[in-house]
């Protein structure tokens, strides 16, 4: 009798943590979602691979689950007409007693159409096989023609910009080698002849005339520069005229940005050119309107704010 009592009181002692564990568990649900509107997905069915395996039906887009400690999977599955639609999984470690929040975004299921196109593909393979090798040939013919077509564009396009580049340097001097000569003119101013006797002394001896010969007339030369003020009179004018609508859009732009920006980003609101936009800067950087810095390899664009001129 004492053994026996002995025996169930082992068993016991052995039965009481297996019942502890089994007691101790966790609170897991969430939310199915569909992938493209992000609202909860009803009639999906949910599975965890507990045991035993637990599944259920949302009715309203939720599930819940009670499961003990442990790793598990839990996946989700929409069908329609008996076809898989949309599906999900995903993994959840229950460490401890409490609720866990495991929400989950259905996709849809590529599977089926995958394996009918590898049926029909394979059908096929032998058929494209033999055309793959003609076809990368040809792909490999007009990536070169293309390559040479675009290298020839750029070096046309490089030397084209070279020969108007000294085209145009040539054609500044040579104005600026016209406006010299045109603002400088030369006068010859002759010095008067000097006698240093009378003219009656002169008509009576030819002696004396020869011992006092008058100075040479030297014809001396005097530069008188007049000053061109048409170029600083026309630029003068045209920075205190009116400014025109593409300037008053960049300084709108800045403003807009507190007054301060980067060229770069600056040029992505525009719709002109990077030579055009350095050229507009330049011009407003004339007229005091903005203040333009070196920062790393990019400018910062500073707004002078100002009266307009009217």
């Amino acid at each position: 009798m004492k053994a026996f009592s002995r025996s169930m009181i082992f068993a016991i002692l052995l039965v009481i943590p297996f019942l502890m564990t089994a007691g101790a568990s966790a609170t897991i649900h969430g939310v199915v979602y569909e992938w493209n509107t992000f609202q909860p997905l009803e009639n999906v069915i949910v599975n965890v691979n507990s045991t035993p395996v637990q599944s259920m039906v949302c009715k309203y887009g939720t599930y819940s689950f009670e499961l003990p400690e442990g790793n598990y999977k839990i996946s989700a599955s929409y069908y329609e007409d008996s076809s898989l639609i949309y599906y999900a999984e995903d993994f959840v470690n229950i460490t401890d007693e409490g609720s866990y929040v495991l929400d989950l975004l259905l996709f849809p299921d590529y599977s089926q159409s995958a394996s009918s196109i590898n049926g029909s593909s394979s059908s096929n393979q032998s058929i494209s096989s033999q055309n793959a090798t003609a076809v990368q040939s040809n792909f490999i013919f007009i990536d070169t023609i293309l390559i040479t077509v675009l290298i020839l564009l750029v070096l046309f396009f490089l030397l084209r910009h070279s020969t108007e580049k000294k085209t145009t340097l040539a054609g500044k001097r040579h104005q600026a080698g016209k406006q010299e000569k045109a603002g400088e003119k030369v006068i010859l101013i002759p010095e008067p002849v000097q006698f240093t006797e009378s003219p009656e002394s002169i008509k009576t001896g030819s002696q004396e005339l020869e011992e006092t010969d008058p100075e040479e007339t030297v014809p001396t030369e005097m530069i008188v520069a007049e000053p061109d003020n048409t170029t600083s009179t026309t630029l003068e004018a045209i920075l205190k005229g009116p400014m025109p609508a593409d300037l008053q859009e960049i300084v709108d732009i800045i403003r807009a940005h507190g007054g301060r920006m980067t060229q770069k980003d600056l040029r992505s609101k525009l719709k002109y050119s990077e030579g055009k936009v350095s050229l507009m800067l330049f011009d407003l950087e004339k007229r005091g309107m903005i203040q333009k810095f070196k920062r790393g390899r990019g400018n910062v664009i500073l707004l002078v704010e100002q009266d307009q001129p009217s």
